[in-house]
């Protein structure tokens, strides 16, 4: 081989390496691209500052109505617990109304393995308020709805009383599973933007 030829060898070969690198550097790139021509979007994860809050109240008018709440923090996301009991902790609004009377306290709470929050409500009174459907309704789902707006990747709430899973708090409501958000409950025009995108699934049933 002369050295003409070498060089030439020399030169392609240099030209493939960089061709290659050039590749390399484009191709995620690409592949964004691809995706997006063939109708896939980038998941986009809601996220919530930690301390920031959307609890559901009953209101006057028999809905429940979104009040947005900053609460101390240790940094860490919205846990069950703190949002449990800011709900129970009732409204900072005096338009609304406390879900349950004023001594009843967050007992254990725990996320099952397949995603099931599991919320004890502890009171000096064996049974739950008596009341009528829709003020049980009110009461139940104003804590659901609140879990599911601020930890949305839930798949259903467990509420317990005193440490047992009822078949109904107030005689109406089937509370003997998992429930998900009710948004048939929620005032028009109350649901803030950011819960506006909560997945949920039917209303007031469970899921698998």
């Amino acid at each position: 081989m002369t050295r003409r030829h070498a060089a030439i060898a020399v030169a392609v070969l240099g030209l493939i390496v960089l061709a290659l690198a050039v590749f390399l550097r484009m191709r995620p790139q690409l592949a964004s691209r691809q995706s997006t021509a063939g109708g896939e979007t980038p998941a986009i994860e809601a996220t919530r500052e930690p301390g920031q809050l959307i609890l559901y109240f009953p209101g006057s008018g028999g809905s429940l109505i979104a009040e947005e709440r900053s609460v101390e923090t240790d940094g860490k996301a919205n846990d069950l617990r703190t949002v449990a009991a800011q709900v129970l902790a009732g409204p900072e609004s005096p338009e609304l109304f406390a879900p349950f009377p004023a001594e009843t306290g967050v007992g254990d709470v725990f996320v099952s393995e397949n995603g099931i929050a599991y919320v004890d409500l502890v009171s000096a009174q064996l049974e739950p308020p008596r009341s009528g459907s829709r003020q049980e309704m009110l009461s139940v789902f104003s804590l659901v709805n609140s879990v599911h707006a601020n930890m949305p990747e839930l798949g259903g709430v467990v509420l317990l009383w005193n440490g047992q899973q009822r078949a109904t708090f107030a005689g109406h409501l089937d509370t003997g599973r998992p429930l998900t958000e009710n948004r048939g409950l929620v005032a028009r025009g109350s649901r803030p933007a950011a819960a506006a995108a909560t997945p949920a699934g039917p209303t007031g049933s469970s899921r698998p």
